[in-house]
């Protein structure tokens, strides 16, 4: 049934329109406004581009919403349904509080073949030349640490690996000069000892493929 739900957006989106609403819990918010982006999906695979004014309205007034969450799943949403109003709004997003805000405000402009975030991925491969320290997590018990620990860690993987993706995507999209600067920076990841080899694979490998870039 969830496939009749999704090609049918002119029922579901007043329920979604509801659910996205600031007065509901920011899980309920968050799964409204990734159907969004399910439905987008579903309407790019047939070569089309999401147009409903009020969804649009309401996405972007939810990217500004106080909750990062919901500033990131919007930022996420955004970038699949790639039309101008939607970019326009990314390119704001790539100066968000949040740094998981900005970064999917850069992959959903990648997505649509925008430079425009290209600094966001530089920060990324900037930000891990410092290796994780564990003993900065101090609030809680040494349970709740643990889970932050972990969680934080995992965050860092997924933000890497969704950098490089996004470089390699760009990579002839990019200026000459663009190019030097983000080479310069993934050799560097490459030498990190204290990334996984899997990470230094990959920086190698996207290093290359922009080296190899016309």
């Amino acid at each position: 049934a969830l496939p009749i739900v999704l090609d049918s957006p002119d029922k579901v989106f007043p329920v979604l329109r509801e659910a996205m609403r600031p007065d509901h819990d920011k899980e309920v918010r968050k799964n409204a406004i990734l159907s969004v982006a399910l439905i987008a999906d579903r309407i790019n695979r047939r070569k089309k581009v999401l147009n409903d004014a009020a969804i649009m309205d309401d996405l972007i007034e939810n990217s500004g919403d106080d909750e990062p969450l919901i500033r990131q799943v919007c930022a996420y949403t955004l970038g699949i349904i790639g039309s101008d109003q939607a970019k326009d709004r990314l390119i704001v997003m790539l100066d968000d509080a949040d740094r998981n805000a900005r970064l999917n405000a850069a992959v959903g402009l990648a997505r649509n073949k925008s430079t425009a975030g290209i600094s966001v991925f530089q920060s990324v491969l900037v930000e891990i030349a410092t290796p994780f320290d564990p003993t900065s997590i101090t609030a809680g018990n040494e349970t709740e640490r643990t889970v932050q620990i972990n969680d934080t860690q995992f965050q860092n993987s997924i933000r890497l690996r969704t950098a490089l993706q996004a470089i390699e995507t760009l990579s002839d999209q990019l200026t000459a000069q663009q190019r030097t600067e983000l080479v310069r920076s993934l050799e560097k990841v490459t030498e990190y000892d204290h990334l996984q080899r899997q990470f230094r694979s990959r920086a190698s490998t996207v290093m290359q493929t922009l080296k190899n870039s016309k």
